[in-house]
């Protein structure tokens, strides 16, 4: 379909990915991996050394964050085991959604979380909602366990605990897809755009003693 479009002279821009198999599709897209990496390396330094990570399977955001994370703990020596590490699906995102099912989380709070210190989750969504099945489970955020999240949303201040959370510069996204497209209407050709995260500290982070 979108080969069919591009050879009738319609613009396409991708938001967030793109199809690895299509010719040189443009795209506007966060920093996944570096953005990962950031999340990660602040956690270890306040101390944090075993860290759970919580993410959606199903796109590439997903992968990407959880590789930025993994070579973080890499370049501080720390490893990591799998049984920390949960997925949760398009589907599930959609249950929690329509009838608040936490059940994915429940399930990775009682299975994947002890003996960790922090989680990193997929967005601010995901960790408005963990904080809420935490505090039924008597966990405190911070003092019991940290939460790092993305995209700086309004969920990240909304929730009980406000949220420590990657954020792109306010309307990044939309205006440079604003102006790639009338570039790319205008018959010029454009290129894929990358854009940085940067850290919004909040009070979901608290310093961490053990290292064992």
């Amino acid at each position: 379909m979108y080969e069919r479009l591009g050879a009738i002279g319609v613009s396409v821009l991708f938001l967030n990915g793109s199809y690895s198999n299509l010719p040189d599709p443009a795209c506007i897209r966060s920093d996944n991996i570096h953005g990962g990496y950031l999340l990660g390396k602040h956690l270890v330094k306040q101390g944090h050394v075993k860290i759970a990570g919580i993410f959606k399977s199903d796109d590439i955001q997903g992968v990407e964050r959880y590789y930025g994370w993994m070579n973080a703990l890499r370049d501080s020596l720390i490893q990591n085991p799998d049984t920390h590490i949960a997925w949760f699906s398009s589907t599930e995102l959609t249950t929690l959604r329509k009838n608040n099912d936490t059940g994915f989380l429940t399930a990775f709070i009682r299975r994947q979380l002890k003996p960790c210190t922090a989680v990193i989750c997929h967005n601010d969504e995901i960790a408005y909602w963990l904080i809420k099945e935490l505090s039924h489970a008597d966990y405190r955020v911070p003092e019991n366990i940290s939460i790092v999240s993305f995209d700086n949303s309004y969920l990240s201040t909304l929730s009980s605990v406000p949220i420590t959370s990657l954020s792109l510069k306010p309307h990044e996204m939309g205006y440079s897809a604003s102006m790639q497209l009338i570039k790319m209407m205008q018959g010029n050709t454009v290129s894929s755009k990358v854009l940085p995260w940067h850290l919004v500290s909040r009070r979901s982070v608290a310093c961490c003693t053990m290292h064992s």
